[in-house]
């Protein structure tokens, strides 16, 4: 799987914005393909990337990453000169029946007391009529929106090699990094759901999934979609495929400090009350900080009110300025020697 459905968009965007500093030899990968569309000479493109990334790109050092950065430039005029386009999917249209299918199958599908009897046997674990729950919905919903994904530039776009994407997977799903893939992919191929081989060409035999359930439900997932059944994903929801569906099945809600949304994690009674996502509440609520412009290295600090940053921003314990910091400090210090005193007097 890629990290980038629609490059052409995303080269704007650098051209715009800069190279990505942590994934800077894949931006400039994507540079050196778009320079190369337009005719460019190799040399020409490495002398233009390199002062961009010198530019850019923290800790970028001309004379260690050379190699790094020639070897992404000479991929990139390879697969323009093999005729590989570069990808441009924006958005995926599915049909009404497609999502009620993802959504009801926690409650429609069910298995037989026999079959029941038969994996308590193999597994030694609890089953009931209904074993899918919400979890198992979203792999399948991922898995999915992967094969319409691939469908643009893979020949055999429903064959799913997980070994390297684990994280990946598990992010685009939306589900807890405990969440063991693996398990729940051997439970969803006993099930029928989806079907497991193994590669050939390599020496580890790596395992494949099969999206099974599209193959056996050709009259939802293989209908051609009518104007008045589309649903269209794209954006943001297509990498967070996961979260999309539990909005359609929960519902969402918009956070008052970052401004993003963010659906209800159940139906329970206090998620309709929900006001912030869980990085704003922990800085709104548990350190009293507050996050301004959608930024998460801006802070505002709680004592006199200045604008401050802060390097790590999943530090939510940074709540002051250094100035009013320091003096925080010292006025501890001085409490916490007075206190000594009086344990030393009253001894």
């Amino acid at each position: 799987m890629v990290d980038i459905y629609d490059e052409v968009g995303y080269i704007k965007e650098i051209l715009e914005h800069g190279i990505d500093d942590k994934k800077w030899e894949r931006d400039a990968k994507l540079l050196a393909r778009f320079y190369a569309g337009q005719g460019m000479k190799k040399s020409e493109v490495k002398v233009i990337l390199k002062e961009k990334c010198k530019r850019t790109v923290k800790n970028f050092n001309e004379y260690r990453d050379y190699k790094r950065l020639n070897k992404r430039i000479n991929e990139a005029y390879k697969m323009e000169k093999n005729g590989i386009p570069l990808r441009e999917t924006r958005e995926i249209i599915i049909s009404r029946q497609i999502l009620n299918w993802f959504l009801n199958l926690e409650a429609t599908f069910e298995i037989s007391e026999e079959k029941i009897e038969e994996e308590y046997r193999n597994r030694k674990v609890k089953l009931n009529k209904n074993p899918i729950n919400f979890n198992k919905t979203k792999v399948l919903f991922t898995l999915y929106i992967w094969t319409r994904i691939q469908e643009g530039y893979v020949t055999v776009p429903n064959v799913h090699y997980l070994k390297k994407y684990i994280k990946r997977f598990k992010d685009d799903a939306c589900v807890t990094s405990n969440f063991s893939i693996n398990k729940e992919l051997d439970i969803l191929g006993d099930l029928g759901l989806i079907k497991i081989i193994f590669s050939q060409k390599n020496k580890n035999n790596e395992k494949g999934v099969i999206p099974q359930f599209i193959e056996d439900n050709p009259d939802i997932f293989k209908k051609d979609i009518s104007l008045e059944d589309k649903i269209v994903i794209k954006g943001i929801d297509l990498y967070k495929c996961g979260d999309w569906l539990a909005k359609q099945k929960f519902g969402f809600f918009t956070c008052q400090n970052c401004g993003k949304e963010f659906p209800f994690k159940g139906k329970g009674k206090g998620e309709k009350k929900r006001k912030y996502c869980e990085d704003c509440y922990k800085l709104l609520y548990r350190h009293k900080a507050k996050m301004i412009d959608e930024d998460p290295t801006k802070r505002i600090c709680v004592d006199c009110g200045k604008t401050f940053y802060v390097i790590n921003e999943n530090n939510h314990k940074s709540i002051r300025c250094a100035d009013c910091q320091e003096k925080r400090d010292k006025e501890s210090k001085r409490k916490y020697k007075e206190k000594q005193k009086e344990n030393n007097i009253n001894e």
